[in-house]
């Protein structure tokens, strides 16, 4: 009987533990549509491992420094590619141009002036990827099935092709190469349903359309900036062999970043979708899943980091503090992701705008004094306090205009029975 009634306590615990973080609707809807992404996400994510792996491993940190410097400037410039839809392209390519030159006129080395030019390659195979408005027509699986496609032919390629550190020159088109077979498996799979997308010149709608986005456009430029200008003044103030320990560091951290950010996206599709009675729920919900899964993670890398030598090479013992710092940006990130769902669910970008330019600002002055007086663990800690900062601001934005509970409100289990979405402008 006692063995009975133990494993009855532990059903029990499991369904109360279930139905805690996803619910019975709207959240399990959430969730699901978040694994759906997460499948291919979490699989292109651990060939990406790989790619990471040994791309620091036969480059070096200096040509590896190079590699991530161009990565944080496409990351940067492909922000244009959020603007719309058939004006991606043309954006893409004036970026491209703009992003060729400044890269030869002012790269530091011979090395850099030769890699970082390329680089401009990789934008307008970034327009043509179509994986965030194929969502909205239930093809996340043509999403999942590119994202793998790619990182396969990422792998093999490097494979191949990059074997010593004088190969960084063929990265930039092996990354182009690969972000173009990702577009391509989506269109033809999203196309065997709906048919082929032709890109029309139509000024007027591009107008339109950036002029109705531009709080978001600026968003994601703020966005970017906070997540590329660490590597950036690292990369100027430092040199190259400096970016590639931070790069290291940082890949861990982006690695899950990534899962948070697709939770985003299910999360804000699910809210708008759910009825008042229930965006309580989903949203305390969502917290605690993000915030509880982050911070045990960010424990493990912290506590992990000096095994940085380990999987990267003993080039990269350097990395291993400003991964442990950088870790804590895990569970902030947790914490925020909710916040900053509910402001454009509700229609307040502007409000989203606004924080990220504060966020951003703050991201490149502390930055730029960090990295001169301290190098790339005072460049860590900066990126956590910027999380910090826009949790800080995204809580009261929602909190002040009864969009959304606090987080005492969240964690004691107290929850308003007015529907954020009734709340103030």
């Amino acid at each position: 009987m006692s063995e009975a009634a133990a494993g009855a306590d532990r059903a029990d615990l499991r369904t109360r533990l279930t139905r805690v973080l996803f619910g019975q609707s709207f959240l399990s809807g959430v969730v699901r549509s978040f694994l759906t992404l997460a499948a291919g996400e979490w699989i292109a994510r651990l060939i990406g491992v790989a790619i990471q792996i040994w791309l620091a491993r036969e480059l070096t940190p200096g040509p590896y420094g190079v590699i991530t410097f161009g990565l944080a400037l496409v990351g940067w410039f492909g922000l244009v590619v959020d603007s719309g839809t058939e004006q991606r392209i043309a954006l893409s390519i004036a970026a491209g141009i703009v992003l060729a030159v400044v890269t030869y006129e002012f790269s530091n080395s011979a090395d850099a002036r030769e890699v970082l030019p390329r680089f401009a390659l990789v934008l307008p195979a970034l327009a043509i990827n179509l994986r965030w408005m194929v969502l909205g027509i239930g093809k996340a699986r043509a999403v999942a099935y590119g994202n793998i496609a790619s990182r396969i032919v990422f792998l093999a390629a490097i494979v191949l092709l990059v074997t010593e550190p004088s190969n960084d020159v063929r990265v930039p088109i092996i990354e182009a190469l690969s972000e173009a077979t990702y577009a391509v498996v989506i269109i033809v799979l999203a196309a065997k349903a709906y048919g082929y997308v032709r890109p029309r010149i139509d000024l007027a709608a591009w107008r339109a359309t950036l002029t109705e986005g531009f709080p978001l456009l600026v968003y994601g430029a703020c966005r970017a900036t906070i997540l590329t200008a660490d590597v950036v003044l690292i990369a100027l103030i430092l040199g190259h062999g400096q970016v590639g320990l931070y790069g290291a560091a940082l890949k861990p951290v982006n690695f899950f970043l990534g899962a948070l950010g697709l939770f985003s996206v299910a999360l804000l599709s699910g809210y708008s979708a759910a009825p008042d009675s229930e965006t309580s729920s989903l949203f305390r919900r969502s917290v605690l899943l993000g915030s509880v899964s982050m911070t045990g993670v960010a424990i493990a890398l912290a506590a992990g980091a000096p095994l940085v030598t380990f999987v990267f090479g003993s080039n990269y013992k350097g990395a291993a503090a400003p991964l442990a710092v950088l870790a804590w940006t895990l569970p902030l990130a947790g914490l925020s992701v909710p916040y900053g769902s509910v402001l454009v669910a509700r229609n307040r970008q502007d409000l989203l705008m606004h924080n990220n330019i504060i966020g951003a600002a703050f991201n490149v002055v502390a930055c730029l004094l960090a990295v001169e007086f301290i190098g790339i663990t005072g460049a860590a800690a900066v990126r956590v306090a910027t999380y910090g900062i826009m949790l800080f601001l995204n809580h009261n934005a929602c909190v002040k205009r009864g969009l959304a509970p606090s987080l005492s409100a969240v964690f004691a289990g107290r929850l308003p029975r007015v529907a954020p979405g009734r709340g103030r402008a």
